[in-house]
């Protein structure tokens, strides 16, 4: 089994689960045993500072930009609050070497919050599929590929879902056109 580590699912537009109407997720873990992604492109009213209202972080907080402040919903599960961010050496794990990690344990999460020139996106719940469930829906063509990249995630979240679409598109293009106009 290749992994889809760092790829971003792009829902197809036949997608008929409501969770992931023109979602873009970024897959953080893909194994044998289970996959589990955020999706990017859900930005919510939450704020670092609703959820984490201690006062000794509410300093660090305030010192961040706006859009980093902002919580995205990561998905229908419920769970703690993650961060996908591109600081190596506060990751649990990387998504993409060298450009994006991912953070779940509240101690690195403090630290990300002192970090400057970093880029961060907070995340609470997930997206979640048990053993072979992702591949099925990738075969049925519930979702289209594209490797991640910083700016797709960290990037203005308006839009991204056309953006990604169109990029995959043209992607197709490029790789059919030429062996129809041999």
């Amino acid at each position: 089994m290749t992994s889809l580590r760092g790829q971003l699912l792009i829902a197809s537009p036949y997608l008929e689960d409501e969770n992931f109407f023109r979602a873009v997720v970024l897959l953080v873990k893909h194994d044998e045993e289970e996959s589990l992604g955020v999706i990017v492109n859900r930005p919510t009213n939450i704020t670092l500072e609703d959820l984490l209202p201690v006062e000794n972080i509410l300093s660090a907080i305030e010192q961040l930009p706006a859009a980093d402040r902002r919580i995205l919903s990561g998905g229908p599960v419920d769970g703690p609050l993650f961060a996908v961010h591109d600081c190596p050496h506060l990751a649990d794990w990387p998504v993409v070497t060298g450009a994006l990690c991912f953070t779940a344990s509240n101690e690195r999460l403090a630290q990300l919050l002192d970090e400057t020139a970093i880029n961060r996106r907070f995340f609470h719940g997930y997206a979640g599929w048990g053993p072979g469930q992702l591949e099925m829906e990738l075969e049925m063509g519930s979702w289209l590929l594209t490797p991640a990249s910083a700016e797709a995630v960290f990037g203005d979240t308006d839009n991204l879902w056309n953006r990604c679409v169109h990029h995959v598109g043209r992607r197709i293009l490029a790789d059919v056109l030429p062996e129809r106009l041999a």
